[in-house]
C-alpha cells in the first residue's frame, strides 16, 4: 500500500533496473513530457527521467501523453 510519505522513484530510463536519478515526496511539481507502456518522462526542480505512470497524480493510467 502506497502512503502519502512514500517516495517515488524517477528513473534514468524507462525501467526500474535502471539507475535511480531522484525520489520525490508527494506533491513534487513535474513537467510531464511523454508518457508510454506505463512510463512518463518527467522534468522539474534539479531532476530529469522516468517515473511509472501509475506514480503520478494527474495522468490517467493509459493515457499517451507526446
Amino acid at each position: 500500500m502506497k502512503t502519502k510519505d512514500d517516495l517515488a522513484s524517477v528513473y534514468d530510463s524507462a525501467d526500474a533496473k535502471s539507475a535511480v536519478a531522484a525520489r520525490l515526496q508527494a506533491g513534487v511539481v513535474a513537467q510531464v513530457r511523454r508518457c508510454g507502456s506505463g512510463w512518463c518522462h518527467v522534468s522539474g526542480n534539479g531532476f530529469d527521467g522516468w517515473i511509472q505512470q501509475e506514480r503520478l497524480w494527474g495522468v490517467y493510467a493509459d493515457e499517451k501523453v507526446d
